[in-house]
């Protein structure tokens, strides 16, 4: 009975699959007059996106700068950013006097991106260095708005071909591709066979740290790679090579998945094949949360090898976990009745499943619930932790398009990207601008009923001066918070003025984007004094309050002061707009008490000692201090039990050259003296 009951369950859990509820957002579509093709795509901190390809376009529709070559036609790197509703906030483009290609890019801790591909020019345009050979793996590290801030080439004497970068623990980059050159330029070991893998690390300036290469005697393409969570990496991409070298399992037939694990220095732990008696490509990996690897591709296999289900048609999606030593937990095919091909990359979602996408040529059939609108359209698939597939989806345009790289977005729902030439129809809203461009559209599951509607945001002040600042709060208790200034918490402080919004998702995922707060800040008011005689004038305030040697003078409330002592004078403003500002100290000299004639000073100037004599009847004690131009005391003493006559020698040879100033109390008189050291 138990036996029936599992088998019941099982059938049930392999065959059923829920309904898709997604319904689209928006579509948003970026080119310019002739090709532009789209390879790389993720999500920003501020919960925008970063798209990155390459184009042929010259500066027309949303490419906004020429090419660097003087060939028509020719391919640049193309660097795209929206913000979270898909609106293009800039773009970039970055190329030599040849072909320049865009296959992958990282965001760095920075707040800026690297770009990873290969170019074919010379030292040209925004290429700083010299071919090494044929093509070369060619790095782009950016600022946070694409400005370019440094490039950097590695290659042999042939065809080197990057497909996967990632800034690393250190701050460097690790750098993952094929290469079909011997020792020659930056390739320090020899040829394995036709191309091999070739993992090439650099510190965090772009500098070559080592590199490293791995293959059989046939022909092994890295097309991935990933720093792990031990520090090492795990490489991807296939073979077609005997057991050989560093190929330590037999051939399926044809192409296979080949996998590779490294420690930290790239020194190779352990590889794994998987694959059928036909070709096998891998496009596509991720280390999931249990410490395994998630792995996808395509197949033209029919239930052979490690390929346990019949083809759809033509070529599927083929998907493989294995655990954190490589070995299989399941596999499974996806695809219709026709042609699934140009996978893009595959994801794990919040829930623990996968989510993955590609071109597809098929209609209804096989796994595939809807008919393409156009040629080629791209197939989204949701799969549950166990490659039980959810749901699928049909991107509908008119036309033909490739890739489709899926992400589950920060609020939940699912943006994909991918490159047509589809005119207005179906899901896509927007005319070609020429060739192929980029699309990039955002999908929402229905299935929740999200009830979180616009929060409110509160402020201490909304208008300040620039030497103050305020903290704007949201309601706490949400899942996660995202301002528009990128901070991710429930508060913020700023002494910025702007428009100031949040988006906040629930426990159910459901998001809402609160109301936006305007923060004014008011710059400080600009005060000098003007100095004639003893009249001190400041003007264009409200308020003024006089300050001798940095303390208030009672009474010295007004625009005009009239001095009666030498020392350091300064005046406290305040504007229109309530903010307040206390200007630089002035120095006045050569103003003395009237009755200070009893103070002498020699010599002045003087180069190490002083003389200070006093004469004055009844004279029983006295405060001296001398100050620095700024008011700060470097010599203070007070001295009693004194005759009508006294006169002391002070030893100053230790100060710095330059102006002080002497100050003497005594019998309830103040006098100060300009001392000059040279």
């Amino acid at each position: 009975m138990k036996h029936l009951l599992f088998s019941s369950f099982l059938f049930s859990f392999f065959f059923c699959s829920a309904q898709n509820n997604l319904v689209k957002q928006w579509d948003k579509r970026f080119g310019g007059n002739d090709w532009d093709q789209l390879f790389a795509f993720q999500q920003t901190n501020d919960g925008g996106y970063i798209l990155g390809g390459y184009t042929r376009s010259d500066s027309s529709g949303d490419v906004s700068q020429i090419s660097n070559g003087p060939l028509f036609g020719q391919m640049d790197q193309w660097l795209l950013k929206t913000d979270s509703l898909g609106n293009k906030q800039w773009d970039k483009r970055f190329g030599g006097n040849y072909y320049d290609y865009l296959y992958t890019l990282g965001l760095t801790k920075d707040g800026g991106y690297i770009l990873g591909g290969w170019t074919y020019s010379d030292s040209s345009g925004d290429v700083s260095q010299h071919t090494r050979g044929h093509n070369d793996y060619w790095i782009v590290k950016t600022d946070s708005i694409g400005n370019k801030q440094w490039d950097k080439r590695f290659g042999g004497d042939s065809t080197d071909y990057l497909y996967s970068i990632q800034q690393t623990n250190d701050e460097g980059y690790i750098l993952g591709g094929w290469t079909h050159s011997g020792i020659t330029g930056d390739v320090s070991q020899p040829k394995l066979g036709g191309s091999d893998y070739w993992l090439v690390k650099t510190d965090s300036a772009g500098n070559k740290i080592w590199d490293k290469r791995f293959g059989g005697t046939g022909d092994d393409l890295m097309f991935l790679l990933q720093q792990i969570s031990d520090g090492g990496y795990i490489l991807g991409g296939y073979t077609d090579s005997e057991i050989s070298n560093d190929v330590s399992e037999y051939p399926r037939g044809g192409k296979d998945y080949w996998i590779l694990k490294t420690d930290f220095l790239g020194n190779k732990i352990w590889d794994r094949r998987f694959g059928g008696s036909n070709n096998d490509e891998l496009h596509s990996l991720q280390q999931t949360s249990d410490g395994g690897y998630i792995l996808g591709g395509t197949t033209n296999s029919d239930s052979t090898g490690e390929v346990l289900q019949h083809t759809r048609g033509g070529y599927d999606f083929w998907i493989i976990k294995i655990d954190s030593f490589g070995y299989e937990h399941w596999n499974r095919l996806y695809g219709g009745a026709a042609l699934e091909d140009d996978f893009g990359h595959i994801k794990q979602t919040n829930d623990g499943g996968f989510l993955f996408g590609g071109g597809s040529y098929s209609n209804l059939s096989g796994d595939k619930t809807e008919n393409n609108l156009g040629i080629e359209q791209t197939w989204l698939v949701k799969i549950d932790d166990w490659g039980n597939k959810e749901w699928d989806k049909t991107l509908f345009t008119n036309g033909h398009d490739e890739g489709g790289y899926p992400i589950q977005t920060k609020g939940g729902c699912y943006a994909i990207a991918n490159y047509t030439n589809a005119n207005i129809g179906g899901y896509n809203t927007q005319l070609n601008r020429g060739g192929y461009d980029f699309w990039l559209i955002k999908l929402c599951d229905t299935t929740f009923h999200c009830n979180l509607s616009s929060t409110t945001i509160d402020a201490s002040q909304t208008i300040f001066c620039a030497n103050d600042s305020a903290q704007i709060c949201v309601q706490s208790g949400f899942t996660s918070y995202l301002w528009n200034n990128g901070a991710t918490t429930s508060c913020i402080t700023t002494n910025l003025a702007g428009n100031y919004y949040v988006t906040v998702t629930d426990n159910n995922g459901c998001s809402a984007e609160s109301n936006h707060l305007a923060i004014t800040v008011y710059s400080l008011p600009s005060v000098s004094i003007s100095v004639n005689g003893d009249t001190l004038s400041a003007y264009n305030a409200i308020t003024y309050q006089w300050y001798f040697n940095g303390s208030p003078i009672n009474g010295a409330n007004s625009s005009i002061y009239i001095s009666n002592q030498a020392g350091f004078y300064s005046v406290e403003v305040t504007d229109t707009n309530g903010c307040h500002t206390i200007s630089n100290p002035i120095v006045v000299s050569g103003i003395d008490n009237l009755n200070s004639t009893y103070l002498f000073v020699s010599p002045n100037p003087f180069i190490s000692s002083i003389s200070i004599s006093l004469q004055k009847e009844n004279l029983q004690q006295a405060d001296f201090t001398i100050t620095n131009i700024i008011g700060q005391p470097v010599y203070t003493k007070h001295e009693s039990n004194l005759s009508s006559t006294y006169t002391k020698t002070l030893e100053l040879g230790y100060l710095p050259a330059g102006v002080y100033f002497l100050e003497i109390i005594a019998g309830g008189e103040r006098s100060v003296r300009q001392l000059v050291k040279q």
